[in-house]
């Protein structure tokens, strides 16, 4: 695309268009884009299909859908979701899918994210600049290198459907569904590399570019909760704090240490760890160990009220 009128390094026009295995880079304005209707144009262009092309320094996004009546020479920029598609807007403005996870461990690549029902969903690494970021500043692509495509619902390992998102930067749908995909870590791709996602239909065509996300190390989410028995209690009684730790993963917790600092106005009389070890008599200490991904643990620990009433207050915490 030349520094005038018509500024993308591809203008679909018409419907079934195949752009695959292309070097797109170096336009004034998006490397692809896609026409919508119009007064000029009457009909928009549809059912195009953009695949494993590498796109890099161009003047704007990497795949634009023109909305109808928008500027078939320069394009519109990025269009935020809304959980439908328009059959005025190039490729009906299909939906990108949006990435909020992805990560490395033990030499596998785990991503997941929202996407439209049964979409096919191509993942690139993605290399963005000022004039690729949405309204919150984030990118959408440059997708430099193709990945690997999967399929919404195929060999997906997170099977939530009538989900939700919001986003000033990429719009909001209130009926979507979840992915979560393991592969083996592509050749080339590490630690603190972006990624981004387009979507595909054959009933639609191919979609923009979703919002980068940078890949990270698995981490464990760990999170306790404790209840007490009797409640209320009287004074010169039995009480039992009950907590079990859990973990949200993605990855084991390792190293799980709870300590429980006990009111002074209660005696310590032994805690009971579902797995390891406690020690302490006035703030309790124990080393759970490991936590595998969506497993738990508990520790019972029983102590005796003083004689005055009032109320007790109990603290616990957990680190892995």
């Amino acid at each position: 695309g030349q520094a005038d009128q018509e500024t993308a390094g591809v203008r679909l026009f018409g419907t079934d268009n195949d752009v695959t295995l292309n070097l797109i880079e170096n336009n004034f304005g998006p490397g692809v884009l896609v026409v919508g209707g119009g007064p000029a144009l009457n009909q928009p262009s549809l059912r195009n299909q953009i695949t494993r092309n590498a796109f890099s320094a161009n003047g704007s996004i990497s795949i634009d859908l023109l909305a109808n009546g928008g500027d078939d020479g320069v394009g519109d920029g990025i269009t935020v979701n809304d959980g439908a598609t328009d059959g005025t807007h190039g490729n009906e403005a299909l939906d990108y899918p949006i990435i909020d996870a992805a990560y490395i461990s033990g030499g596998n690549l785990t991503v997941t994210g929202f996407a439209r029902p049964n979409v096919e969903i191509e993942f690139y690494e993605a290399t963005g600049a000022a004039n690729d970021n949405n309204a919150s500043g984030n990118p959408h692509g440059e997708g430099v290198s193709y990945l690997f495509t999967e399929t919404e619902g195929i060999s997906d390992a997170d099977s939530t459907v009538g989900d939700s998102y919001s986003d000033p930067g990429y719009g909001a749908d209130t009926n979507v569904n979840r992915f979560s995909f393991t592969i083996a870590t592509p050749a080339g791709l590490s630690l603190g590399d972006e990624i981004s996602a387009i979507a595909y239909t054959a009933a639609t065509g191919t979609s923009e570019f979703g919002p980068n996300f940078t890949v990270g190390v698995a981490t464990a989410d760990l999170s306790i909760i404790k209840t007490d028995s009797a409640d209320p209690v009287g004074p010169n009684s039995p009480l039992v704090y009950s907590l079990v730790i859990s973990n949200a993963g993605p990855q084991a917790a390792t190293g799980v240490t709870v300590t429980d600092t006990l009111p002074a106005s209660v005696t310590f009389v032994s805690a009971n760890p579902s797995q390891g070890s406690c020690s302490g008599t006035s703030t309790i200490t124990c080393n759970i160990g490991t936590i595998v991904n969506g497993g738990n643990a508990s520790v019972e620990i029983l102590v005796t009220t003083g004689a005055a009433l009032g109320t007790i207050t109990n603290n616990a915490s957990v680190t892995a």
